[in-house]
């Protein structure tokens, strides 16, 4: 039987997927992202903000940045 939860591993790059698409609308430029056994973490090539994706078996949760506020070089170059 499954654990309830956050356990697949599908589920997990789908998050992944989703955050990387959130910080691609605020006009990051994601590098590689390191994955552990319990997070995967990028960081924008541009202005070094971050986003992690943590695994959970109750609730997964994804921060950083790079999620929040638009990318410092997308600023500069709207603002020339």
């Amino acid at each position: 039987m499954k654990k309830p939860g956050f356990s697949n591993s599908g589920h997990f790059d789908a998050l992944v997927r989703v955050a990387a698409f959130s910080a691609a609308l605020r006009g990051h430029q994601l590098s590689a992202w390191v994955v552990s056994a319990d997070s995967a973490t990028a960081v924008c090539v541009t202005c070094k903000s971050s986003v992690m994706v943590r695994r959970s078996l109750f609730e997964p949760t994804m921060d950083g940045l790079a999620l929040k506020v638009t990318c410092q070089a997308q600023l500069h170059h709207q603002a020339a």
